[in-house]
């Protein structure tokens, strides 16, 4: 279980799919030309070796590998329990939900919460008042 990148130079992976990280994909394929590097997987699945594409992709395999190893009823508990959103085909696009609109005041009536260093930053700079010691 690895990415391909970190075995490119040996040739074990000569002549055998394999994933790397999508963003060093270029200068690792160049690293392996022997290898039939695959540039959309998250994981591949040669038999005996495992590739992966990336850390989360990573987190996808290892499920699939349960799968693979003791059955799809052990993996989906796997995955329930680590309440985890499990993308099983490796092959599949990731949909990335548009990002949150933010307000840029609090809503009338909001209890606005600040973090412990806000707060602190804060009563450094003098904008809160306390008792004086000496």
């Amino acid at each position: 279980m690895h990415g391909g990148g970190r075995t490119r130079g040996r040739g074990v992976l000569d002549g055998k799919p394999a994933a790397t990280n999508h963003q060093a994909f270029a200068w690792v394929t160049s690293q392996g030309p022997r290898v039939l590097w695959d540039s959309v997987s998250r994981w591949v699945d040669a038999g005996r070796h495992v590739t992966l594409a990336g850390v989360s992709a990573g987190t996808d395999m290892g499920f699939y590998l349960v799968k693979r190893l003791c059955g799809r009823a052990v993996a989906e508990a796997a995955v329930l329990g680590a309440e985890y959103d499990w993308h099983r085909d490796p092959e599949a696009p990731i949909w990335y939900p548009d990002g949150a609109i933010v307000p840029t005041a609090p809503l009338p009536g909001a209890v606005v919460r600040q973090k412990a260093s806000e707060k602190t930053e804060r009563a450094e700079k003098g904008g809160k008042k306390g008792k004086k010691t000496k």
